[in-house]
């Protein structure tokens, strides 16, 4: 339960402030996109989608963070997705 933004939910966020109570967490507030996949290519889709919505709920955010991991080889990628693209 991310913002307006119904069906879509990040494997793992990461957030400065302590997420309240009932559990939503608006995608203004996050800082970090937490994501797993077994896929390179699905994991850069799904993270992109994660971070379009964090840049579009604080237009004054210049990036968004995303930190992936790769579970059938144990990598981890970190994407950094910015505005101009």
């Amino acid at each position: 339960k991310y913002g307006t933004f119904k069906g879509l939910k990040p494997d793992g966020i990461g957030t400065i402030i302590e997420p309240p109570a009932q559990g939503k967490v608006s995608w203004r507030n996050i800082e970090v996109i937490l994501e797993s996949k077994n896929s390179v290519k699905d994991m850069v889709k799904q993270a992109a989608t994660y971070a379009r919505c964090s840049l579009l709920s604080n237009l004054r955010r210049f990036f968004a963070l995303a930190i992936c991991l790769n579970f059938t080889s144990l990598e981890v990628y970190f994407f950094v997705f910015h505005h101009s693209g």
